[in-house]
């Protein structure tokens, strides 16, 4: 439980920062979570790209009793052209 609140608690405080200005249209399925991270992230400085990292949680996907537990699906829309 104490890892659960621990990476709930580190999506929030990288989520502050979100940014809505992504030109891109993908469809959350009803009853999704939807959060946007800007890249860098300031967890992973190594990386050098820069964009958004969209992230969807299933509605279950904290819920251990449920068939979605822990299922989430993740999304990167880079800057610049991409090969």
């Amino acid at each position: 439980m104490k890892a659960l609140v621990f990476i709930i608690s580190l999506f929030t405080l990288t989520a502050v920062g979100q940014t809505n200005d992504v030109q891109y249209d993908l469809p959350s399925p009803a009853g999704w979570g939807t959060e946007k991270i800007p890249f860098p992230i300031s967890f992973a400085p190594s990386i050098e790209y820069k964009g958004v990292e969209e992230i969807r949680f299933t509605p279950g996907w904290a819920r251990k009793d449920s068939a979605d537990y822990w299922s989430y699906v993740f999304l990167w829309h880079l800057d610049g052209k991409q090969k």
